[in-house]
């Protein structure tokens, strides 16, 4: 008898899970639920994107695959998936279901709640709009149906992420810029320019292009940088206004080492803000790209490498270690075998002019000129007056008065 119990019992599973494997469970809504589930392997989950391109139209589009390692069930499993993108009327929301009614509730159809998808297999496929944020959210239940119709419910899993930068996938610009985006996309084209080393202090220099994508009524304000070590360290971080398409960025790095041969990370993030609106800009899509720092250029060398009456390798100090006097004034270096280098003074408060400078030698040679002038001018009042004077006399010894006089 007990052994004809367990025959029956077999083969009415065989037959259930034959069903459920080959017809989706119907009104999974309906059933006795549980929270006994294990939670679903995370770390298994898989994102896998594939960008076809349309021969007819020549436009582009977005799909992806996504798996996950199966989880053990009583007879099947049944997977609740849903991955939603970012725009005007949806925002991302994670799941957190207080219990397994609700959780089962996140599918039904006589709800309303059509935005989720059940699948009996690890495996989930759709297509996806470029340069958006975008929420996976999983849950799995374990189907049984000894002694009643029931099913356990895993915990959520939930995985933000953001879909690939249209210009980055497809290098259409004109395909891109025509694109729905909920903010803007990543900036393009970033590189590491060049590294330097002046007194100590190295600047790493970036460029990179404004993002392709800019939704048409919000306002790129700023980008957000930071460069990453292979530890994951972040050792700067920068703030560069959004002017022009073509940015470029220094990051001083005064308490910061970097080395030359090493590998790094920079980041950059742009920030827009809608021009009404006077909360704080938000992010856009990011951009990222790894950069070796080659050999540190040192600048400081450079510059004292120009020669002046110290030899080859010094300049003419005379204020002190911090000022740059010497004998072209305190704006310029000399160099014997070449014309003068313009170079900006380290001090300018205490710096002095050299007597030989065409600055001061101006203004002397207009004073002289000046004296002279007066000198010739003074001299000719003189001799006026002196000659008048003389007249006179000359004129006062011929008079009537005098010849009288002498008659008598």
């Amino acid at each position: 008898m007990d052994m004809m119990m367990v025959q029956i019992t077999s083969i009415y599973f065989l037959s259930c899970l034959m069903v459920y494997s080959r017809a989706q469970i119907p009104d999974i809504s309906s059933f006795e639920c549980n929270d006994n589930a294990a939670p679903l392997d995370r770390t298994g989950v898989v994102l896998e994107h594939t960008v076809l391109q349309n021969s007819a139209d020549k436009t582009w589009s977005l799909h992806y695959t996504i798996s996950w390692p199966p989880p053990s069930c009583a007879i099947v499993c049944v997977y609740i998936v849903s991955l939603t993108f970012e725009d005007e009327d949806t925002t991302l929301e994670s799941w957190n279901f207080t219990d397994c009614s609700a959780a089962l509730q996140a599918y039904d159809e006589d709800a309303g709640n059509t935005e989720a998808e059940i699948v009996q297999v690890p495996t989930y496929e759709k297509e996806a709009p470029f340069t958006h944020r975008a929420l996976l959210r999983i849950i799995y239940g374990s189907v049984s149906v000894f002694p009643t119709n029931s099913i356990s419910v895993s915990p959520s899993v939930n995985i933000y992420f953001e879909t690939p930068d249209c210009f980055a996938s497809t290098n259409d610009s004109s395909f891109c810029s025509i694109q729905d985006v909920h903010r803007c996309g990543a900036p393009h084209s970033v590189e590491f320019v060049d590294a330097t080393n002046a007194y100590g202090t190295v600047t790493l220099v970036f460029r990179w292009e404004a993002p392709i994508q800019i939704n048409s009524m919000v306002e790129l304000q700023e980008y957000r940088t930071e460069i990453v070590s292979n530890s994951d360290e972040i050792i700067a971080t920068g703030l560069v206004p959004a002017a022009g398409n073509m940015v470029t960025w220094d990051s001083i790095l005064s308490d910061v080492t970097v080395e030359a041969g090493q590998e790094y990370n920079l980041v950059v993030v742009p920030y827009v803000m809608s021009p009404p609106d006077s909360s704080p800009p938000v992010p856009g899509i990011s951009a990222s790209a790894a950069f070796t720092v080659g050999p540190i250029r040192d600048v400081t060398t450079e510059t004292n490498s120009i020669t002046n009456e110290q030899g080859p390798h010094s300049i003419t100090n005379e204020q002190g270690p911090h000022s740059s006097t010497n004998k072209q004034g305190p704006h310029s270096i000399t160099n014997e075998n070449g014309p003068q280098i313009q170079t900006t003074p380290l001090t300018t408060m205490n710096s002095t002019r050299s007597d030989t400078s065409p600055v001061v030698i101006l203004p002397g040679l207009v004073t002289i000129i000046i004296i002279i002038v007066v000198i010739v001018i003074l001299s000719l009042v003189a001799s006026l007056i002196f000659c008048v004077v003389s007249y006179k006399k000359r004129r006062g010894s011929s008079s009537p008065n005098s010849v009288t006089l002498d008659n008598l």
